[in-house]
C-alpha cells in the first residue's frame, strides 16, 4: 500500500511540474472555501486536455424533483433546491473525493490517473461533497450520521448520529433516516465542524457544532423547530456558509437561516415579497458570502442581505449564476457572460429595482385601461424600460456570448462556465473564449485545483482536464458478477428468484429481504425484476461481503441496499414492502425472526410475503385474520395482505359523492408522522393559486392531476404506478365552487373528464378501459361533461356548454361560464346510457348522491311553486305586529327561491321536488361562494362554498353574520331547520356534526355544539380559530380535522 501511495505521489508531482501552474491551490470544500464564492487565485495553463473520466452506474438520484422549465404567474421557475444533481468534487494533496447518491459511498481517486484509492460505504445516499481538513475527510449521509474518515486510506475515525434514533422511511424511493444529514460538514480553522439534520420541522430538525479531532459535540440546537409556536420552516439542506461568526443555513426553497456559529444562537431568517422587495422569486440552497452580505439565489437573480440583520439594500444581481472575485462580479444572464465592477453595478441595481416597481404598478393599471389611457401607459412603461436597459451598462467591463447557466467559477486568469452538454472557459481580463469541451448532461459542478479542472455533470460523470499529454482514460463502473454466478449455489438462487416472481406475480416496487445473508437472493431478484431491494442482515461480516459484491456488480445503492440490523428491531417504516422474502429461510430453512415483528412492514392491499410452504404457520402468526389471504402452491406459501382496518377512501373532489369534504377513515388519529415523501414534485403540479382539482385516494392508490398529466402512486409507499398525459383535461377554478372537480375514482377505475369525453382508466395501469361520451343528439349544441361522480356502478354527469374566459381572469377562480339543463347516468359495466333527466337551470355545483338518489338544485321555479313557498314562509309570522308583518312580507317577496329535486339513481325518475328558500346561503360578504349541497345520513345541507381567503377582520366585524345554513330531509325535501350561522369557509360534515368554521352544529337539529370553558367552567360555543395564512378549507375524518394554518396543520 505504501509503495502504491509513493508512486501516486511521484506521478502527481511530475504532472504538476509539467503544467507550469504559478500557484498550486487545493479545493478542500465545495466552491473552495466556506464563503462558497467559487473563486481561487490559481491560474490555468492552456490548452487543457481531457485526462480521465469517471462514469457512475446510474445518474444521480435527487432528493427532490425540481421546477426547471415551469412558469408560474409569469415567472419561470428554476431548481431552487439543488445540491445533489451531480457528484461534486473536493481535492487535496493530489487526491479527489466525491460522494454518491447512486452507490451510497464516498470515493477517493488519484488526481493524475483517476484510479480509485479507496471507497467508504454509508447506509444511505451521500448527497454533498466531502470536506477535507487536516488528514480527515468529513461527510454526512441520508442515513442520519456524520462520518470522519482518514483521508489517505478511508479508515473510520468517528461516526456521529445527528438524529435522536435510527428511524427510517422512504424518501423518493430511498430508505433514509427521518433525520438525514443533507448539509455539508463545514469546518472552520479552529477544528469545529458544523452541520444540520432533519427535514420536517414538525418532527424536529437539528444543528450541531462538533470537535473534529474527537467527534464530541460542542453545542447542539434541538429547539429550532419550536420557533414561532412550532411554525418554523427551517429545514437544513445544502452547503452551509461561514464567515467570521456568522453561520448561514440554507433551508429548502425559502431564504436561509442565520445563526451565531460560536453559540448556535438564532439571529434571523427573513422573508421578502417576490412581487416587490425581493425583486422576483427568491430563495433556495444556492448562496455565497461577500461584502458583509448573504448573496441568496433565486431562479433569475441573487438578493444581497446583510449578514448580521438580513436587511436588504446592497444590491440585486441579475443572473442564473453569479460569482464574485476581488472587486468584480460575473453573471450568466440572458445568454451572456458579463464582467462588472461590483460596487457601481450594485448601486445601479437599486435604481433599476425602483424603476421595475414603477413598471409593475403601471402594468396593473394597464390591465383595466383602454384607448388613449392605455397608449399613454405603454409609452411611459417603454421610457422606463429604456432607462433600465441603459443602467445595465453601469460598471460593465466586458460581455461575451454564453448560453450556459449551470455553474460559474473564477480563477486567477479564467472564468469557467458550465451548462448543458458543455463547459466553456473565458479569459478573465478580456472575456475571450479560450476553450470549450463537450460533456454528457449538464455541467453543474466545477472545481479547480493544482492545475486541473474537474467537471461534474447531471449524468453522474466526472471529467478531469489538465495541461499534460497523458492519454485519456475512462474509469467506468466495472461490473463484476463472479461472486454470484461462478459457484454451485448460483443456479439454485436464480431458480428461487424466478419462482418467487412467478408465484407472487409481483416484480415492481420495494422488496424487503429479512436475513439478507451475502446478498445472493438480492442479486437474483434485482437482475430478474424491477424491485428496489432493501436487505437486512445482523452479521456485519456478511453485510460487508454483500455490499462489496453488489457494488462490483453495479447494483449497490440504486437497486439493492444491505443494512446491518437486529432483525427483531428493523428501523424501516410501516407498510412499505410490496414483497417480503428471506435469504436466510431459503438457505437454512429457518425463519430468523418472529412474524409479528415483520408484519408492520408489509404493504396493505396487495403486499406479499413469499416463503417456503413449511413457513405457513409462521405466516399465520402475523395475525392479520380476514385482512390477509394465505395460499400454498407446491412448495411455496404466499401471504397477500388485504385492507387496513379502519381505512377509508377519498373518491371525489369533496371526499365522496355526498360532497361532505370528509372521510370515514378511523385509522387517522392522534399525532401524525411522515410515512413517506417524494413525488410528484413541484415541476408537474398546478400553481396553487389556479384552484386545481384535489388528489384522490382510493383502494390504496393516490391519484394526482398535474398540469398536463394524471399520475397514480401507491398511497402506502409512494411508488409511482403510472402517468398519463392529458393536457386537455386540466381543471382549474375549483374555488368558491366556480368549477366542480373533473376527477373521480372507484376501487378499480379512474374517471377523468376531457371535454365531450370522460375517460375510464384502469386504476392499476392507467390504460383506457372505455371512453364515455356525453349522451346528446348530433343536431344539438356542442355539449361537454360539466360534472362527474361515481356511485354503485353508475357514472353520473351533466351535459354542459362551457365557454372559456380570458386567461388572466382564471387566476383564483372562474375558468369557464357554464350552463346545464340535464343530468345523465351511464352503466359502467356496459358503457350504455341508463337514463337522462331534463331540467331547466341545474347548478352542477349542487349535485349530491346517496346510494338511492341524486339530489340537486334547479334555479327554475314555476309561479305556482314560488307561491307555495311564500305561503309556507308566511306561516311563521303569526303573532307579529302589523309593522313587523309588513317588513317580513317585503323580505319574503325578495327571497332567493329555488327548486330542490331528488331523482331515482336507477331510473332518473323524480322522487320529489320542493321549492326551497336559499336566501343568504351563498354570495354573502367578501369571498362569498356559490351555493353548494351536501348529503349525510339522510340530511341535505345547503350552504355557501366561500372563498379561501384571510377574512378574520370581516368575520369579526360581522360581515358574515347572515350567512345561512338550510337543512332538508332526503325523504321528501321537508325543511328540518335553517339558521344564520356567521361562518367563514365552506362547511363540512363529519358523521352527525356540521362544522361551519369556526362553529359546530348538530346535523339533525342545527343546535350549536357547546363546550366547557377551561377557565370559567361555563358552557361556551365550540370553536376553532386558525391563525397565520389559512387560505384553504377544512377537511376531516371522525377523529381529526386537517387544514392550513400557516402550514399544514391538524386538530
Amino acid at each position: 500500500m505504501l509503495k502504491r501511495q509513493l508512486s501516486s505521489l511521484l506521478l502527481t508531482i511530475l504532472a504538476l511540474l509539467a503544467t507550469n501552474v504559478v500557484v498550486a491551490e487545493d479545493w478542500p470544500t465545495y466552491m473552495r472555501d466556506n464563503t462558497r464564492r467559487g473563486s481561487t487565485p490559481e491560474k490555468l495553463s492552456f490548452p487543457l486536455e481531457l485526462t480521465w473520466t469517471i462514469k457512475a452506474p446510474a445518474t444521480p438520484h435527487l432528493a427532490w424533483e425540481g421546477q426547471k422549465g415551469r412558469v408560474h404567474e409569469g415567472k419561470e421557475m428554476g431548481d431552487r433546491v439543488r445540491f445533489d444533481d451531480a457528484f461534486h468534487t473536493t481535492i487535496k494533496d493530489g487526491r479527489v473525493y466525491y460522494g454518491s447518491t447512486v452507490d451510497h459511498q464516498v470515493h477517493c481517486v488519484d488526481q493524475v490517473s483517476g484510479e480509485e484509492l479507496w471507497s467508504f460505504f454509508t447506509d444511505g445516499p451521500v448527497r454533498l461533497a466531502p470536506t477535507l481538513y487536516k488528514d480527515f475527510a468529513l461527510f454526512g449521509s441520508d442515513d442520519g450520521y456524520v462520518y470522519c474518515v482518514n483521508a489517505v486510506d478511508g479508515s473510520q475515525e468517528w461516526k456521529f448520529r445527528a438524529g435522536p434514533e435510527d428511524h427510517w422511511l422512504l424518501g423518493r424511493g430511498d430508505m433514509v433516516s427521518r433525520w438525514p444529514v443533507r448539509t455539508s460538514i463545514t469546518v472552520t480553522e479552529d477544528g469545529t465542524a458544523y452541520f444540520g439534520a432533519g427535514l420536517f420541522p414538525y418532527e424536529n430538525v437539528f444543528l450541531y457544532a462538533v470537535n473534529v479531532d474527537s467527534g464530541e459535540a460542542i453545542w447542539k440546537r434541538n429547539n429550532i423547530s419550536q420557533f414561532s409556536a412550532n411554525r418554523s420552516d427551517i429545514a437544513p439542506q445544502g452547503y452551509l456558509l461561514i464567515e467570521n461568526d456568522v453561520l448561514v443555513v440554507p433551508s429548502g426553497r425559502s431564504l436561509p437561516a442565520v445563526f451565531n456559529r460560536q453559540t448556535g444562537d438564532f439571529l434571523h431568517k427573513r422573508t421578502f415579497g417576490w412581487r416587490n422587495d425581493a425583486g422576483g422569486v427568491i430563495g433556495g440552497t444556492r448562496a455565497f458570502l461577500a461584502d458583509g452580505q448573504i448573496y441568496a439565489a433565486g431562479p433569475h437573480h441573487m438578493l444581497a442581505m446583510d449578514q448580521q440583520t438580513g436587511d436588504i439594500g446592497f444590491g440585486y444581481f441579475l443572473g442564473k449564476q453569479v460569482a464574485v472575485s476581488d472587486e468584480l462580479v460575473f453573471t450568466l444572464h440572458d445568454g451572456k457572460l458579463t464582467s462588472y465592477t461590483r460596487k457601481p453595478y450594485a448601486e445601479a441595481s437599486l435604481e433599476r429595482h425602483e424603476l421595475q416597481m414603477e413598471i409593475n404598478g403601471l402594468q396593473r393599471k394597464l390591465w383595466s385601461a383602454e384607448g388613449e389611457e392605455a397608449d399613454k401607459l405603454r409609452v411611459e412603461m417603454a421610457a422606463i424600460e429604456e432607462n433600465i436597459a441603459t443602467s445595465m451598462a453601469v460598471g460593465q467591463r466586458w460581455e461575451a456570448e454564453c448560453p450556459l447557466e449551470g455553474t460559474l467559477v473564477i480563477c486567477g486568469n479564467a472564468v469557467v462556465a458550465g451548462g448543458e452538454q458543455a463547459v466553456q472557459i473565458y479569459d478573465r481580463a478580456s472575456g475571450e473564449l479560450k476553450q470549450e469541451f463537450e460533456v454528457t448532461g449538464e455541467a453543474t459542478g466545477v472545481a479547480l485545483s493544482n492545475g486541473s479542472l474537474f467537471v461534474s455533470t447531471t449524468s453522474g460523470d466526472i471529467y478531469h482536464f489538465s495541461n499534460n499529454s497523458r492519454a485519456t482514460e475512462e474509469q467506468a463502473a466495472k461490473s463484476k458478477t463472479s461472486f454470484f454466478t461462478d459457484d454451485a449455489e448460483a443456479a439454485n438462487y436464480k431458480a428461487a428468484a424466478a419462482d418467487i416472481l412467478k408465484t407472487t406475480g409481483v416484480d415492481t416496487g420495494f422488496c424487503l429481504i429479512v436475513g439478507a445473508e451475502q446478498g445472493r437472493l438480492a442479486y437474483e431478484l434485482a437482475t430478474q425484476s424491477n424491485f428496489r431491494i432493501y436487505g437486512v442482515e445482523p452479521d456485519p461480516a456478511k453485510v460487508r461481503e454483500a455490499r462489496q459484491a453488489l457494488s462490483d456488480a453495479g447494483l449497490y445503492g440504486h437497486r439493492v441496499v444491505i443494512h446491518q440490523s437486529d432483525l427483531a428491531d428493523i428501523p424501516y417504516s410501516n407498510y412499505f414492502a410490496n414483497l417480503v422474502v428471506s435469504d436466510t429461510e431459503f438457505k437454512t430453512g429457518e425463519l430468523p425472526v418472529d412474524a409479528e415483528l415483520i408484519v408492520r412492514h408489509v404493504k396493505p392491499i396487495g403486499g406479499k410475503v413469499c416463503l417456503s410452504a413449511k413457513a405457513t404457520e409462521w405466516l399465520q402468526e402475523m395475525n392479520l385474520g380476514e385482512h390477509a389471504e394465505i395460499k400454498e402452491q407446491q412448495d411455496i406459501a404466499v401471504l397477500t395482505r388485504g385492507t387496513l382496518p379502519g381505512a377509508a377512501d377519498w373518491s371525489h373532489q369533496y371526499g365522496n359523492a355526498g360532497n361532505t369534504a370528509s372521510s370515514e377513515d378511523r385509522h387517522v388519529t392522534g399525532d401524525l408522522s411522515v410515512l413517506w415523501y417524494g413525488d410528484p414534485g413541484a415541476k408537474k403540479m398546478v400553481n396553487r393559486h389556479d384552484g386545481a382539482v384535489g388528489p384522490l385516494s382510493v383502494n390504496g392508490r393516490l391519484i394526482v392531476q398535474g398540469q398536463d398529466t394524471v399520475m397514480a402512486y401507491d398511497a402506502y409507499n409512494g411508488l409511482k404506478l403510472w402517468e398519463r398525459e392529458n393536457p386537455r383535461s386540466i381543471r382549474t377554478g375549483v374555488f368558491r365552487n366556480e368549477n366542480p372537480g373533473n376527477l373521480v375514482a372507484s376501487e378499480s377505475s379512474i374517471f377523468i373528464m376531457e371535454r365531450e369525453i370522460c375517460w375510464e382508466l384502469d386504476a392499476a395501469t392507467g390504460k383506457v378501459i372505455r371512453e364515455h361520451r356525453v349522451p346528446v343528439k348530433e343536431n344539438q349544441q356542442h355539449y361537454e361533461w360539466g360534472y362527474v361522480a361515481y356511485s354503485d356502478g353508475k357514472l353520473f354527469g351533466t351535459a354542459t356548454i362551457r365557454k372559456e374566459i380570458e386567461e388572466r381572469q382564471r387566476r383564483r377562480g372562474k375558468a369557464t361560464e357554464d350552463s346545464t339543463d340535464s343530468i345523465f347516468a351511464i352503466d359502467v359495466s356496459t358503457g350504455d346510457v341508463a337514463w337522462t333527466y331534463k331540467g331547466h337551470n341545474i347548478s352542477h355545483h349542487t349535485i349530491a348522491h346517496d346510494s338511492d338518489h341524486v339530489y340537486f338544485i334547479d334555479s327554475h321555479l314555476t309561479a305556482e311553486q314560488r307561491a307555495e313557498l311564500l305561503r309556507q314562509d308566511k306561516s311563521q309570522y303569526e303573532g307579529l305586529s302589523e309593522e313587523e308583518l309588513q317588513k317580513a312580507e317585503k323580505e319574503i317577496k325578495e327571497i332567493d327561491a329555488r327548486l330542490a329535486v331528488a331523482i331515482e339513481a336507477d331510473s332518473g325518475d323524480i322522487a320529489w321536488q320542493v321549492p326551497v328558500d336559499v336566501t343568504d346561503c351563498s354570495d354573502i360578504g367578501t369571498g362569498g361562494g356559490k351555493l353548494t349541497l351536501m348529503h349525510q345520513n339522510g340530511v341535505l345541507i345547503l350552504c355557501g362554498a366561500n372563498a379561501n381567503g384571510h377574512y378574520w377582520k370581516q368575520f369579526m366585524e360581522g360581515e358574515f353574520s347572515q350567512r345561512r345554513l338550510v337543512a332538508l330531509s332526503v325523504v321528501d325535501g321537508e325543511k328540518l331547520w335553517a339558521k344564520d350561522a356567521n361562518y367563514r369557509h365552506r362547511p363540512i360534515v363529519i358523521e352527525d356534526q356540521l362544522i361551519a368554521e369556526p362553529w359546530c352544529y348538530d346535523l339533525y337539529s342545527g343546535e350549536q355544539k357547546m363546550r366547557e370553558d377551561p377557565i370559567t367552567g361555563e358552557a361556551v360555543p365550540w370553536s376553532i380559530m386558525r391563525s397565520g395564512h389559512h387560505c384553504g378549507m377544512i377537511t376531516g375524518c371522525p377523529d381529526m380535522l386537517m387544514f392550513r394554518s400557516g402550514f399544514t396543520s391538524f386538530f
